[in-house]
């Protein structure tokens, strides 16, 4: 196999899996949500929970 090849078939298979990641469907239908909705989603609600944390930390820190 040429390495021309080889790096095409890699470069399809990373461009394959964003196209899946962000919601393509093969058949047009789609079901359930992309994956990337999951992410946004866990990742928003963790970022609030943790921003909240900080900055109630700092306010008690500086009560004192």
């Amino acid at each position: 196999m040429n390495k021309s090849v080889f790096y095409s078939f890699i470069i399809m298979i990373v461009l394959i899996f964003l196209w899946w990641f962000s919601g393509g469907t093969i058949t047009g239908l789609r079901q359930t949500p992309a994956p990337v909705d999951y992410l946004t989603a866990i990742f928003w609600k963790n970022f609030k929970t943790e921003a909240a944390t900080i900055f109630e930390a700092m306010s008690s820190f500086f009560k004192r």
